[in-house]
């Protein structure tokens, strides 16, 4: 799996941390990529270190708004494979985290988190499938959906393995699925 040369790939949470880290990542190794976050001005950094790492800046697409809305999911997915043709991997890293102690008054936040973390990284999963087997594309879940997805009821197609990202590879994740009797 190095080597990554006109792939397509579409990171979310791509302007900060592991994201961007994951984009220059995939960068150095080739590939295209559809770069997705909040904020602009940290995408554009971005992509100025994509370009380091030998892209051209014409191989990599920026769309910034936000995943929890669905207008949005659908125009992301749209616009990276009417951009490049198709969709080899989708990289579902954007999340959140609610600061706090349960004992805090309001669930705002918290509904907030679950639409970022889980609700919008399944749909956008969903808009993406289609693109994804027409490549034998993948799919590297957060650890947040991957948790979800692991469930004993939930089984994936075939069984097929996942991608688990580190910061500085990729490493191949076996995992081990019982099937329920």
């Amino acid at each position: 799996m190095d080597d990554f040369k006109g792939k397509v790939i579409l990171i979310t949470g791509s302007s900060a941390g592991l994201g961007a880290g994951t984009a220059v990542h995939f960068a150095d190794r080739g590939a295209r990529l559809s770069l997705t976050g909040r904020d602009e001005a940290k995408l554009k950094g971005v992509v100025s270190k994509c370009v380091q790492a030998g892209l051209k800046e014409s191989d990599v697409l920026t769309t910034v708004g936000d995943l929890t809305d669905e207008t949005f999911r659908n125009q992301l997915v749209t616009r990276t494979v009417d951009t490049f043709g198709q969709l080899d991997v989708l990289v579902n890293n954007a999340g959140s985290m609610v600061p706090g102690q349960l004992s805090d008054p309001g669930m705002d936040s918290y509904h907030t988190q679950f639409d970022l973390n889980l609700t919008a990284q399944v749909a956008l999963t969903k808009l993406a499938v289609p693109h994804l087997l027409k490549v034998k594309g993948q799919i590297t879940p957060s650890a947040f959906l991957d948790t979800f997805l692991d469930a004993p009821h939930i089984e994936t197609k075939n069984n097929k393995q996942t991608y688990i990202l580190s910061s500085s590879k990729i490493r191949h994740n076996r995992k081990r699925r019982k099937k329920p009797k």
